[in-house]
Formats: C-alpha cells, structure tokens, sequence
C-alpha cells in the first residue's frame, strides 16, 4: 500500500467518524428546521411519539407522589388515606394531560427552552399559557451531549444553571436518532 493510499484511507476514516459523531447533533437541527417549516410529518419522523409519553407520564407521576408524600407523619389515619387516594387521582389525571401535551409544536418549544402552550383536554381552545413572551427573561442555555454510544441528551438549564428539563435521544439505527424520553423535568422555575 502506497503512502497516498494510507493517506487518503486515514482521512476517509477520521471523515466518517467525524460526521458519525455528529448525526445526534443533525437530528436536533433538522427537528427544529422541520419544526420552523411547519412539518409535522417530517418533525415526527425523529420523535417516538409512545416512548416519549410513557416516559413522560413516569416522569411527572414520580414528582407528584413525591410531593404528595412529603409529609408522611401525619397524626390520624385519614391523612394516609387522602396521600393514598391523591395518588390514584394524579395517576388518573396525569395519562389524558400528558396525552394532549406531548404534541410536536410543544416538543420543539421545549427544546428551544420556551414554556409550552398546555391545553385543556376538555377544551382545546382554552391554554393556560397564552404567549410565550419573554419579557426581561434571560434566554435558557442549552447543553447536548453524549450519555453513551446510543443515548444523546439535551438540557435545557435556567439562568441559575439548574435543568429545567432534559430530553433523551436514542440511536434508531446506526446513524438515526429518535426523541424517546425525558430525563429530567422540573415543574417549579
């Protein structure tokens, strides 16, 4: 083997491996152009959509119990009672909200560290955040990295640099990648 051909193959390989390391990065980006483009279609094609809520729906079911059972010591039995039946309403709550929630407008506002808009599944045309204007806010700072060779994460932090929330990718295939979880979700600013 002659010492261009070493050349070129080293190249070649320092190339492929350079856009391999890369392809979460891609993915991310063409979400949000597909997102700004008005793409649905093309913006689910990198979200899955039935990992993405079930995870969610652990996420936000395991911070509500553990608010709801803070306070553990309560003096008469009927406080355990009402933990217990708080937890069976959050768990019956939390599956129809998460459901109307998890849609690809919202998902892209998550990412860019907007609050999204959450419907009333009784009424789809009531919001209970109307505008996302930010007014004197500082913008979130964004952070993506690798968290293995098949798992990519995104956070997004707040001006205190505490994760607001953190979404996890993971490689469909060898150079694919799909929105499936959530890591890290905080209710309170």
């Amino acid at each position: 083997m002659s010492k261009n051909q070493k050349l070129y193959i080293t190249i070649s390989l320092i190339l492929i491996g350079t856009w391999l390391y890369a392809t979460p990065y891609i993915a991310i980006y063409s979400m949000k152009q597909a997102a700004e483009d008005g793409n649905a279609t093309r913006f689910s094609s990198y979200v899955n959509f039935p990992s993405l809520r079930e995870s969610f729906k652990n996420t936000l079911k395991a911070v509500f119990n553990k608010e709801l059972m803070k306070d553990s010591d309560s003096a008469d039995g009927l406080g355990n009672l009402g933990k217990v039946f708080g937890v069976a309403l959050v768990s019956a709550m939390v599956d129809p909200l998460v459901d109307s929630f998890i849609t690809p407008e919202n998902i892209s506002m998550m990412m860019e560290g907007k609050k999204p808009e959450i419907k009333d599944p009784a009424n789809p045309k009531n919001k209970t955040n109307p505008t996302n204007e930010n007014s004197g806010e500082k913008k979130p700072v964004i952070h993506m990295g690798y968290e293995g060779f098949d798992y990519f994460v995104l956070e997004v932090k707040n001006e205190k640099d505490e994760v607001q929330i953190a979404l996890l990718f993971e490689r469909k295939n060898f150079v694919s990648w799909q929105l499936s979880g959530i890591k890290t979700f905080k209710i309170n600013n």
